[in-house]
């Protein structure tokens, strides 16, 4: 257990409140996490939080957009690339902080707080694939690394020398050959999509 921050509550603030919650989420997990364990590492009692934040939905959502403030376009190359980059950004955010896979999982955030660099793709998208292209393809990207990164077996637990039966030959291959091959399989499909969200781009881009 950490030692509680008794000089934290002169000084408390919204971004202080953020950061320990990020730190507390990055050590137990969803599971380990409450507003008033925060409190307790933070050394004031949970009412001293509401002051900054209105709910644990409003925490959690606020602790994804910390974790997520550079996962959005930077304008650096065509606009595709800058969609590919997005995603390959997504994807290490969440294997370098796990339970964002967990509160995604859980529907447990109703703040607008994670959705700035969600809005952000979307009007790029917009401008070369029209509204209904750009909502799609966000959907579809997101699907896809979101559903990738369950599929990793250091994320999941999954154990790298699976324990089969000598029926199932091609399950123990396959799961034993994934176990290493993550970021390559993970570039692999996301080209896959890039490409195809390029064919559908319209001649010349929606305004």
């Amino acid at each position: 257990m950490r030692p509680r921050r008794e000089t934290y509550h002169a000084g408390l603030s919204r971004a202080l409140v953020v950061s320990a919650a990020v730190e507390l989420l990055q050590a137990g997990g969803l599971g380990g996490f409450s507003v008033r364990r925060l409190a307790s590492d933070l050394g004031v009692d949970s009412m001293a939080l509401y002051k900054h934040v209105r709910n644990k939905d409003d925490l959690l959502g606020a602790a994804m957009r910390h974790v997520f403030v550079d996962v959005r376009p930077h304008e650096e190359g065509e606009w595709w690339e800058q969609v590919r980059a997005v995603y390959v950004q997504h994807r290490r955010v969440i294997r370098s902080h796990p339970w964002v896979l967990s509160v995604i999982q859980a529907h447990s955030v109703q703040s607008s707080e994670p959705w700035g660099g969600v809005e952000e793709i979307l009007a790029l998208l917009t401008k070369h694939l029209g509204p209904e292209g750009a909502a799609r393809w966000a959907r579809l990207l997101a699907a896809y690394t979101n559903g990738f990164l369950l599929t990793e077996p250091d994320l999941v637990h999954l154990s790298d020398e699976p324990q089969l039966g000598p029926d199932l030959p091609r399950v123990a291959q396959a799961m034993h050959r994934n176990a290493d091959t993550g970021e390559v399989d993970f570039a692999h499909g996301l080209e896959v999509l890039i490409s195809a969200m390029r064919a559908e781009q319209p001649l010349r881009p929606v305004t």
